[in-house]
């Protein structure tokens, strides 16, 4: 299959996602980990993937964090953004995925998964669209169905919302008049 084939299936695929799974360590954040004297981990959260997730939500896109860490930073970020679906100390992702796909009542075909390591891979035969930022695995990388030009951390999720309304087209409205929620 031809690069413009694969885009435009993936441009097909991107305008039916109605949910985008999350994996935190190395999506949402750059991968490091940061303690505090008191053991506590603390995590830096890119603002403008932010904006995205609000963009995406006004949007009726459902969100969802799924990590295996446990973090109180994961936990505040999610409540920060409103995010509903916010799962912490993960062990099996593919069952967790599974019964939020049967509460919200969606096929494999309406959910995008982003994530960046090994443990990330036993969702590609549940979702529509595997996807993985910049810096992820070697063999996450290969096996995407689109590899994202930004790390992790670093606007990877801001791209994905990006692609998502672009391909429902519902992105050229913020780039005309912009956006004036509370950030």
């Amino acid at each position: 299959m031809n690069l413009k084939n694969i885009f435009s299936l993936n441009k097909k695929r991107l305008s039916r996602i109605s949910l985008l799974v999350l994996d935190v360590d190395g999506v949402l954040t750059d991968g490091n980990l940061f303690y505090d004297r008191n053991g506590e981990i603390l995590k830096r959260f890119n603002v403008r993937d932010g904006l995205g997730i609000k963009l995406l939500k006004e949007n009726n896109i459902e969100i969802a964090f799924l990590s295996g860490g446990s973090s109180s930073s994961t936990i505040a970020r999610a409540e920060h953004l409103g995010i509903k679906h916010c799962f912490c100390k993960v062990k099996n992702k593919k069952i967790i995925i599974e019964k939020l796909m049967n509460n919200l009542n969606l096929q494999k075909t309406q959910v995008a998964y982003a994530g960046d390591d090994l443990n990330d891979l036993i969702l590609k035969n549940n979702v529509s669209l595997f996807i993985s930022p910049a810096n992820a695995d070697k063999t996450i990388r290969k096996k995407s169905n689109i590899l994202l030009k930004n790390k992790g951390g670093d606007g990877a999720v801001r791209e994905i919302a990006e692609l998502i309304l672009n391909a429902q087209k519902k992105l050229e409205k913020y780039k005309k008049s912009g956006w004036a929620e509370k950030n």
